[in-house]
């Protein structure tokens, strides 16, 4: 159920762009308080943030997981390499990949990433709805 609902949200995130209102709302809330001078520290103190209560959570919930994991490994695997998508986005749209240029937006491997994940979740719902 809850990956049902985190891919729905990822979905509708995709859609909707809201990870851009969001950092723009963070940008105007920062010249407003006048932090926006650090604003390059307060973006990678975020996307540090974010990213370890990403991993603090997933270790925590690892042995309910493991479970899952072993019985739809498809699965995981697409979830992984969308993860690996997500966090290199997110750091993109932090600037904290500037000069990194194989993790711009429009390199085929970062597309690659995406694309990979969805089908390998696609290829598993579709052989799960055969059995």
């Amino acid at each position: 159920m809850a990956l049902g609902v985190i891919l729905v949200l990822l979905g509708l995130n995709k859609q909707l762009d809201l990870h851009t209102i969001f950092v723009h709302g963070g940008r105007d809330a920062a010249c407003v308080l006048g932090f926006y001078n650090y604003k390059r520290q307060i973006e990678a103190l975020f996307f540090l943030v974010v990213t370890t209560g990403i991993v603090a959570i997933l270790w925590h919930q690892r042995r309910r997981l493991a479970g899952f994991a072993g019985a739809h490994r498809a699965v995981v695997a697409g979830l992984g390499l969308i993860a690996v998508y997500t966090v290199t986005r997110f750091a993109t749209i932090m600037h904290l990949a500037e000069r990194w240029q194989i993790l711009v937006d429009e390199s085929p491997i970062f597309i690659a990433f995406e694309l990979a994940g969805s089908l390998l979740i696609g290829w598993a719902a579709v052989a799960e709805m055969r059995e």
